[in-house]
C-alpha cells in the first residue's frame, strides 16, 4: 500500500493440485486487502492438472461463486467464445 495501489490482483486455478493452497493464500490475501480498505480482483480459472481449461457452465459459476465467498469485489474469468 505504500507504493500507491488501488487495488490487488490474485490468479486462482480451480480443479487443479495446487487449488487448495491458491485457495488458502485467496483468503489471507482478502483479508488483509479488507483491513486496508483495498479492493481485490480475483482472476478464476477452472483447470485440470493438464492446465486445460473447462468452459462448462457449472465450473464458471462454481469459480464465480468461490471468488465472491471468499472476498472478491471483481471476478475475472475468460470464457469460449459462443
Amino acid at each position: 500500500m505504500k507504493y500507491g495501489a488501488d487495488a490487488v490482483s490474485i490468479h486462482v486455478n480451480i480443479g487443479n493440485s495446487y487449488e487448495q493452497a491458491m485457495l488458502r493464500d485467496f483468503s489471507k490475501i482478502s483479508n488483509q486487502c479488507k483491513d486496508f480498505g483495498v479492493p481485490l480482483l480475483a482472476m478464476m480459472y477452472f483447470r485440470n492438472n493438464e492446465n486445460t481449461t473447462s468452459y462448462d457452465e457449472k465450473s464458471l459459476i462454481h469459480s464465480v461463486r468461490v471468488a465472491v465467498e471468499l472476498g472478491a469485489d471483481i471476478v475475472k474469468m475468460k470464457v469460449k467464445k459462443w
